[in-house]
């Protein structure tokens, strides 16, 4: 999937409705919901990490929040944190490269 002019390449998740984007000195972010399960939106963002060669460092879930965190040795840094909401999941996506 193409990265829709996300930094890194990361790919937006599928289907993913985007409430907000901003992009400013080398960082982004994107706030989303997608009504998919959280296990899901986090394999797909683990696979990205992985394939660009960012080294998750922190993969945990506290109640109804989970996150990842992942990074390269050039000092680049994925951030998404998963939130449900009922029906639907909110994600906030940070991106610095």
């Amino acid at each position: 999937m193409a990265s829709q002019g996300l930094a890194l390449d990361i790919a937006l998740y599928p289907g993913a409705d985007v409430e907000s984007r901003m992009t400013a000195n080398g960082q982004t972010i994107v706030l989303f919901s997608s009504s998919d399960s959280t296990k899901k939106i986090m394999q797909h963002y683990r696979a990205e990490a992985e394939a660009l060669g960012l080294k998750i460092t922190i993969d945990e879930s506290d109640g109804a929040v989970s996150s990842i965190k992942a990074k390269n040795e050039k000092g680049s840094v994925l951030t998404v944190m998963i939130s449900d909401e009922g029906d639907r999941r909110l994600g906030d996506l940070f991106i610095a490269t």
